[in-house]
């Protein structure tokens, strides 16, 4: 399990010697122990196909593949605008909606050719819809290979760049869902056929919920105002070394960074609202 841990992401499909020596350089990511520690807002399971009729409106963000039956525009001026394309795979009908990008997704986007859609599905008016999801046509993705890909949603929040100990509760919450790291792992291209027979123990997530939880609401909040003295006290209330306390607090604030840095990729084309995943 050590070794796997250990081993430098470099050689993990998509990422290569000159993006591993990016994120060491930003982020401090060498290793996939260091990866896991950039718990981004929901993983998702890039291999599965949903069908429209299985859609609910708690979901998450889902996939689904099928053909766009025709376009329609509603409003009028650049401001309430909207583009709705009709999509079908069979099992009923969802449509994609964009308000912004409009020309854009006219022109790229065709009549009665398969593509698969990943977005969040919410309910309007009867019918499920996407808003300004990704599209992408259905023979250009190898799902299989895809696996569980790592997300992070385009939220005022990440644009601020703000993320505290109440967020990082709520991403390993996210991770348990999935079924801890043993099942996460066994998601990731190039790592999961290396898992068999392994047992992973989530005792770091355990150890590191019981340093956050002792910590008061307003240091959970605002991590700017832990100092020396704060964790000492934490620490002693983990019953951990102070060493993990800061381990912990440098974690959260190279997150922040991540975060700041992926700000900038907001307002692709298409306008695009989703989530951004690690450039692997």
């Amino acid at each position: 399990m050590l070794d796997i841990l250990n081993q430098d992401i470099q050689y993990l499909p998509g990422v290569g010697p000159k993006k591993r020596d990016m994120l060491q350089k930003e982020l401090g990511i060498s290793k996939i122990s260091d990866l896991l520690e950039y718990y981004p807002y929901k993983y998702v399971d890039r291999s599965r196909i949903y069908t429209i009729n299985e859609l609910r409106s708690d979901m998450p963000f889902v996939q689904v593949k099928g053909r766009i039956l025709g376009f329609e525009e509603f409003g009028s001026g650049p401001r309430k605008k909207r583009l709705v394309a009709h999509f079908t795979d069979g099992t009923g009908i969802a449509d994609i909606v964009w308000f912004s990008g409009i020309k854009y997704a006219t022109q790229q986007f065709k009549v009665n050719t398969e593509y698969i859609v990943f977005g969040k599905p919410t309910l309007y008016g009867g019918r499920y819809q996407f808003a300004h999801p990704d599209i992408d046509k259905a023979e250009d993705l190898q799902l299989s290979q895809m696996g569980m890909q790592p997300y992070y949603i385009t939220t005022e929040k990440m644009k601020k760049a703000e993320f505290d100990f109440n967020d990082f509760l709520d991403q390993m919450d996210q991770m348990k869902k999935m079924g801890g790291l043993s099942n996460l792992l066994s998601m990731i291209p190039g790592i999961g056929n290396k898992m068999q027979g392994l047992d992973i123990d989530d005792g770091m997530m355990d150890k590191t919920a019981a340093i956050i939880y002792s910590m008061t609401k307003e240091e959970r909040a605002n991590p700017k105002i832990i100092n020396a003295s704060r964790k000492r006290r934490i620490a002693a209330g983990a019953g951990v070394p102070l060493a993990e306390v800061n381990r912990l607090c440098k974690q959260v604030q190279n997150q922040k960074q991540m975060m700041k840095q992926m700000s900038g990729m907001f307002g692709g084309k298409g306008g695009k609202r989703g989530g951004f995943k690690l450039p692997f």
